[in-house]
């Protein structure tokens, strides 16, 4: 009996231990999934976000363009005309003024009810007739004072509107005229990188045919002599000419051999042990380095001193 409770014990001990490994790889796989999950719904929720934004700005934009901005502009003007309306309202009489306003009306009290003749010339000028022409005067002048005003804010505006155009014009042609400049720069350079590989391969050509020959025959010797100064001077004419096409472009080679290292146009291909050069001095240039304008085309590359 005790031997059955024991393995029934271990059973039970064992489904526990195998319940709980599976529910642990459960656990690690239901959050895997959702980690996946999860990141998928932020990566929508984000892209939602930025679509929502843009038709939103643009939306804004839209209403601001076509329904506030008309609006403040008529409630301004409405307010302005109350604000003109309620200060000709408001405006005290002095006491002339009055006294002058209760003598038109006893005038206008006297007068008969049928008005003057138009034809009447300026002898028959009465008082109702002067006040008259004065009332539609004063309402001829204050219409065009309005139109006066209104016609400078016009201009205003469009002196403003001409102003930012020709602001933007302005910035518009820097921006293109520095935009041709770098252009011209880069064609410039593109097309100048492939005569620096033969500038250097003609220094190497010179390099080469200044270097001692070989002992033979006194007639080959001379022969080849006379060859190799005719290549040397072909060389160096040539190399004249092109330094003097570099020159005219702005383009100069910066000397290296022999010079303490520089990182601004020199690159470091190998360190080597020397005992007549001293450290971090260029023993052996592989390729020039050329300079325009302040501009590096191409960096040396060189073999520096350890």
């Amino acid at each position: 009996m005790k031997k059955l409770l024991l393995s029934l014990f271990q059973l039970i001990r064992r489904l526990f231990i195998w319940i709980y490994g599976q529910g642990k790889i459960f656990a690690i796989w239901s959050y895997g999934r959702m980690k996946i999950f999860t990141l998928w719904i932020w990566d929508q929720l984000k892209i939602f976000a930025t679509w929502l934004y843009g038709r939103m700005k643009n939306l804004i934009l839209w209403m601001d363009r076509k329904c506030y901005l008309p609006f403040l502009k008529w409630l301004a003007h409405l307010l302005n005309q109350k604000v003109q309306e309620k200060s000709e309202k408001d405006t005290p009489l002095t006491d002339w003024k009055k006294s002058s306003l209760e003598d038109f009306e006893t005038w206008l009290k006297d007068l008969p009810d049928t008005p003057p003749s138009e034809g009447a010339g300026m002898e028959s000028c009465d008082l109702y007739t002067l006040l008259s022409e004065f009332s539609g005067l004063r309402q001829e002048i204050r219409m065009q004072n309005r139109e006066q005003v209104r016609a400078i804010k016009t201009l205003q505006q469009f002196m403003d509107d001409h102003n930012d155009a020709a602001e933007l014009f302005r910035s518009r042609t820097a921006s293109l005229v520095e935009l041709e400049v770098r252009i011209r720069d880069a064609a410039e350079q593109n097309a100048i990188r492939p005569f620096l590989d033969v500038r250097d391969a003609l220094l190497r050509g010179l390099e080469a045919a200044k270097a001692p020959q070989r002992k033979g025959f006194r007639f080959f010797r001379s022969s080849s002599s006379n060859a190799i100064s005719a290549m040397q001077e072909g060389y160096t004419l040539t190399l004249q000419r092109l330094d003097a096409a570099f020159a005219t472009a702005g383009i100069r080679a910066i000397e290296t051999d022999g010079k303490d290292f520089d990182p601004r146009w020199m690159k470091a291909i190998h360190v080597e042990a020397s005992e007549n050069i001293p450290s971090g001095k260029v023993i052996r240039t592989l390729s020039s380095a050329y300079i325009r304008k302040d501009a590096v085309l191409r960096y040396a590359d060189v073999i520096v001193s350890e």
